[in-house]
């Protein structure tokens, strides 16, 4: 039981992760996105 929650709180971050570094590549791109206009 403590193992699973474990490996789901891993998870959790890794996807927080993920999601935060997709973010930042959206940023730039709008920020890039707004010089063309």
């Amino acid at each position: 039981m403590i193992r699973k929650k474990e490996n789901i709180a891993k998870k959790r971050r890794e996807m927080s992760c993920r999601f935060s570094q997709n973010h930042k590549k959206e940023l730039e791109a709008q920020k890039e996105n707004e010089k063309d206009l």
